[in-house]
């Protein structure tokens, strides 16, 4: 039986503020296939970025993996040293931040960015590195690709900039590409481009991609499988179409409740009330219950079990069932 080409279980991250132990990521498991795309659903602080830079070995200071495992192709990552795991960063894995004005370097040249990712990890001329670097950015669809690797980043549209950045996330072939929020900021035109984008770079490549987003839309335009995250935790996780068609968690139901539709013509857009919690101010049992029109003292006291409906599909809600069987999930304004 081949193994997932990423497994993460039970992976536990703490914060270290002010004396203070905040425990930010907990009891995480999730599978990546080679080849799939998986999307992270939450809202902000939901820990969807931390869960990638874990992988990526760059927690931010003060964050710490308390316990776990994350295996990437067989190889546990936890724990590996920093060389190592700069030798994977780029040639098999890699990753498109959220903001690619910030991520790329203003003061120099689209191409010479690309092409030093080559350089930092084999040895070849600055010729064959800038071929490269112009080679990746015609590969995600720059016109003019050998004159316009010579511009700056200011010199892109936001949409260009997002194609350079995974033009470098994608020139050393990785086998794993995380994807953090690559449509923020961008009109609806450009975001369907670049989804369209990355999912033809997945099957041409045959890459798995780790798709990270707050927006709806874009899982269910280019996702395999979903995962929901609220305050650290797993809340759902299934085959997109499970999660779309058959939410059995309330978060889930108010996230999907929330898009706008044409039967929400003339009327309030429903919301879930009141906001994620903060990290030094978790609620007892599960998170999510102060703002769950399901909850009951039973929320409030323990923290809900695994419950499956099938071999895909499962969640963590003391009240599943009602969730599953389309029950009022989340209380709205």
């Amino acid at each position: 039986m081949t193994l997932p080409l990423l497994q993460i279980r039970d992976l536990h991250i703490r914060f270290q503020k002010d004396g203070a132990q905040l425990d930010a990521i907990s009891d995480l498991s999730l599978d990546i296939e080679r080849g799939s795309t998986t999307v992270v659903l939450g809202e902000s602080g939901s820990g969807k970025s931390l869960t990638a830079k874990a992988v990526m070995g760059l927690l931010p200071p003060g964050a710490e993996v308390v316990s776990g495992s994350v295996r990437f192709d067989g190889r546990e990552l936890v724990g590996l040293a920093d060389r190592e795991l700069r030798r994977l960063r780029g040639d098999a894995i890699a990753m498109i931040f959220q903001d690619a004005l910030t991520a790329l370097n203003p003061v120099t040249p689209i191409g010479n960015q690309i092409a030093e990712v080559h350089r930092i990890h084999e040895r070849i001329s600055k010729r064959e590195a800038w071929s490269r670097a112009v080679a990746s950015l015609d590969a995600v669809r720059i016109p003019d690709a050998a004159r316009r690797a010579k511009d700056y980043p200011f010199q892109f549209s936001g949409g260009m900039r997002q194609r350079a950045m995974i033009a470098m996330a994608i020139t050393r072939n990785p086998d794993l590409l995380i994807a953090d929020e690559p449509t923020t900021a961008l009109d609806v035109t450009v975001q369907a481009q670049i989804l369209e984008l990355l999912d033809d770079l997945r099957a041409e490549r045959n890459l798995a991609l780790l798709l990270i987003t707050h927006d709806i839309g874009v899982a269910a335009q280019s996702a395999d499988n979903a995962v929901v995250m609220y305050a650290g935790r797993l809340a759902e996780r299934g085959t997109i179409g499970e999660i779309l068609d058959e939410p059995a968690h309330p978060y889930t139901s108010g996230l999907l409740g929330s898009v706008p539709g044409p039967e929400h013509r003339g009327r309030d857009l429903p919301t879930i009330q009141g906001a994620p919690p903060s990290l030094d101010d978790l609620p007892g049992g599960c998170a999510f219950h102060p703002r769950c029109a399901l909850a009951t003292d039973v929320c409030r006291d323990r923290l809900p079990a695994r419950t499956d409906f099938t071999t895909t599909h499962t969640t963590w809600c003391h009240h599943a069932e009602e969730a599953l069987d389309g029950q009022p999930a989340a209380a709205t304004v």
